[in-house]
């Protein structure tokens, strides 16, 4: 418990946020809200089709990326098949699936993680 941050306490990986994970219902709709923001270099990725997390089956996605200042973002739209996005986008409709810090080392993210 000693390399553990007392209550109230963030680690500093938490003060900047590195990269944030959307779900959405269309990538190509969601650029010109984005753009308004300041985004304006976007990586269209396709359609990728990716085998299940059980190996049984697949599913297919489309993602777009794109980075402003320190930040990256990744827009993900659920194409076919059952998947982690079409499960968020049922439950919770669009909108942020993982806010990512970034560690400095493999150290800090096994103190970060341990229990």
């Amino acid at each position: 418990m000693a390399n553990q941050p007392s209550t109230g306490q963030l680690n500093e990986c938490y003060g900047k946020v590195d990269r944030i994970v959307w779900v959405v219902e269309n990538t190509d709709h969601v650029k010109s809200g984005w753009r308004k923001l300041g985004f304006d270099s976007f990586v269209d990725h396709g359609s990728q089709k990716i085998k299940s997390e059980t190996g049984k089956g697949s599913y297919t996605i489309k993602s777009t990326s794109a980075s402003l200042g320190g930040l990256s973002a990744l827009w993900i739209q659920p194409v076919k098949g059952k998947s982690l996005y079409q499960n968020h986008l049922e439950k919770h409709g669009p909108g942020a699936l993982a806010i990512l810090h970034k560690v400095e080392n493999l150290e800090e993210m096994t103190k970060e993680t341990a229990i």
